[in-house]
């Protein structure tokens, strides 16, 4: 091929439009799937808020109801400092009638019987056959996420004054919550979002799952109700 061949052909490939729409297919196309796996994944995040605090209500509702998940939680409301305070008195009629009592706080994960089952998610014993925790688990755990653990969900109780009397079931607030969660993109978002981004497609997240995916923190969320009489010697 001659000098002149070659100044010739490489005009042509200068000049020539062969391709265009191709290299403008590809962008188009990494956009759409941008937004595309965009909706799948936060779709996911959605649903799964969603449904994990409709798990804590459910829980909730059953710890206000049960004996305490927490050791340490007293049967009643002990004396103040209040000398003069008769029993029966309400503790919100003033100050210091009723024990002040210090929050108690745990995991599901320390229920013996919870740390007992070889799946957790399958060998679920009868509500009347489990502790708290355990009954707590085994009618959450189907709607909550999928990474979901009995330590990602803590159960604490806290005095309140404007509830019980003096010498009655202790009644705090109890509150369960979800916390140290993560969310896990399974659609390759990250990685899309680099390559239209120009950015480089390794270390896309400070945070990533075992598997390498891209991880988010869940949010935290908490459900707190008055406590009922708690069942105590019972399971109400």
């Amino acid at each position: 091929m001659t000098w002149q061949r070659l100044i010739s052909f490489a005009r042509r490939f200068r000049r020539s439009e062969d391709g265009a729409s191709l290299i403008e297919y590809s962008i188009v196309i990494s956009l759409f799937l941008l937004v595309f796996f965009a909706i799948l994944d936060f779709g996911r995040l959605g649903f799964n808020w969603v449904m994990t605090e409709k798990a804590m209500q459910r829980a909730a509702r059953i710890a206000v109801a049960r004996p305490p998940v927490c050791p340490g939680v007293p049967e009643t409301h002990d004396r103040g400092t209040r000398v003069s305070a008769r029993y029966g008195d309400l503790c919100r009629a003033g100050d210091n009638i009723c024990m002040p009592e210090p929050a108690q706080v745990c995991r599901l994960s320390t229920s013996t019987m919870l740390s007992a089952m070889t799946d957790y998610q399958t060998d679920c014993p009868a509500a009347t056959n489990a502790d708290t925790a355990t009954e707590i688990w085994c009618i959450i755990w189907p709607i909550l996420p999928s990474n979901a653990t009995p330590a990602n969900v803590q159960v604490s109780y806290s005095f309140e004054k404007s509830l019980g009397f003096l010498g009655g079931p202790y009644t705090p607030i109890v509150e369960v919550s979800v916390a140290d969660l993560r969310f896990s993109f399974i659609t390759p978002l990250p990685g899309l979002a680099a390559l239209v981004g120009g950015g480089a497609t390794t270390n896309l997240s400070e945070d990533a799952d075992s598997n390498g995916q891209a991880d988010i923190a869940f949010p935290d969320m908490s459900v707190s109700m008055p406590a009922e009489d708690l069942s105590l010697g019972g399971r109400g």
